[in-house]
């Protein structure tokens, strides 16, 4: 079995946890692509992020407002979740996808946010950005662990690491969003 991201075969990932061969950071680092557009394809990804906005609800993390959901928060959540996750992190270059990218211009269906509505929505929502992004991470981790097979008691066995990892990951990548 190959988790078809790093040509690290299964069994390698199970020994590693067993010995110290490997470290685990190193093979959490090597499975965690900066593009998931690599592999996987964009319109799974537009799925992923609308799946982690609904489960968000599209409300701040720890608030009890149960209001109904503000779409253009939505949207702008599930544009930057995709974005992010396909590598994509400067303002304008979102705003630039959001008309160039067929899964981007679907995600805003037709209202395109410029660099300065996406910029001022980052600065506002950074730990809501942060806990959808985790969400699309989690979501791309256990996919990529069923499409290949993987055993579920070995995934269960990693999936400490990898929550550790996704957090690393997600935090990053707003650091990199943050200077781009």
């Amino acid at each position: 079995i190959n988790l078809g991201i790093t040509g690290i075969p299964a069994q390698e990932i199970v020994q590693s946890e067993r010995t110290t061969s490997i470290s685990r950071d190193h093979v959490m680092a090597k499975l965690d692509p900066v593009d998931l557009s690599q592999t996987l394809s964009p319109r799974i990804l537009v799925q992923l992020a609308l799946n982690a906005v609904q489960n968000l609800e599209a409300k701040d993390p720890g608030s009890n407002d149960r209001s109904p959901v503000d779409p253009q928060k939505s949207m702008m959540l599930t544009l930057l979740g995709y974005c992010y996750a396909s590598g994509i992190y400067g303002s304008q270059q979102m705003a630039q996808a959001t008309r160039h990218d067929p899964m981007a211009n679907y995600i805003c269906a037709r209202a395109y946010p410029n660099e300065k509505a996406i910029r001022q929505f980052r600065r506002s929502c950074r730990p809501l950005i942060k806990n959808c992004l985790i969400s699309i991470l989690q979501q791309a981790w256990a996919l990529r662990c069923q499409q290949n097979g993987l055993d579920p008691e070995v995934r269960d066995n990693l999936a400490e690491g990898w929550s550790r990892q996704i957090e690393k990951s997600a935090q990053g990548r707003l650091e990199v969003a943050t200077f781009a």
